[in-house]
């Protein structure tokens, strides 16, 4: 198990959710697409422990198309 902080950036899409996974010197740990299931991104970032940051991609052009306000979920 890991104690350094890990980094995640998750990239959501309609079917997948791509995961990176970074230490803090920036080395890429693990960068792959898994099922846009939150159980799926927890079996890939649950092995580094708990000491996850965590940012993921805002989704702009999907809360547009339902008209709403940016950053808002529909």
């Amino acid at each position: 198990m890991f104690s350094l902080p890990i980094f995640v950036g998750l990239d959501y899409h309609q079917k997948i959710i791509q995961v990176c996974v970074m230490d803090q010197n920036r080395k890429i740990l693990v960068n792959q697409a898994v099922a846009n299931d939150p159980a799926a991104v927890l079996r890939v970032v649950a092995p580094f422990g708990s000491n996850v940051h965590a940012a993921s991609r805002p989704i702009f052009s999907r809360t547009r198309k339902l008209g709403l306000p940016s950053g808002t979920l529909g």
